[in-house]
């Protein structure tokens, strides 16, 4: 699979950006249009000189999840749907790349996925 970097406008007019694991760039455009976004670019990730993404670098702590669990389990007693705890979260998040996985875990279950199934998605 390879790893290709989107731009796209939601329903609300929104721009998103973020990535996207598929077998090719045709893939990744109809897996984001299925998710109701308006494509209007898709290119794949440039690999390190070292042959693949450093993503070593861009990992989610394990300081950050555990504070990550907690605010969900907030949001979740409050009860704030799945999809606003996780939109929240993503604009209040202290990294990029958590920002990043929280938006598309957002999108996947604005898309339908269960919160199990957008989670698993991004186990890391």
């Amino acid at each position: 699979m390879a790893v290709f970097n989107y731009t796209a406008l939601d329903s609300d007019g929104h721009e998103r950006q973020g990535t996207i694991d598929a077998v090719s760039m045709d893939v990744a455009i109809t897996a984001l249009q299925r998710r109701g976004l308006v494509v209007s670019s898709v290119a794949p990730v440039e690999k390190s000189m070292f042959g693949g993404n450093l993503s070593f670098f861009d990992r989610i702590s394990n300081a950050d999840v555990v504070m990550l669990s907690r605010q969900i389990t907030t949001l979740f007693e409050a009860q704030v749907s799945a999809l606003r705890a996780f939109r929240l979260l993503a604009a209040e998040a202290r990294t990029p790349t958590l920002a990043e996985k929280l938006t598309e875990i957002g999108n996947d279950i604005q898309s339908g996925s269960s919160i199990s199934a957008a989670l698993s998605r991004h186990p890391k």
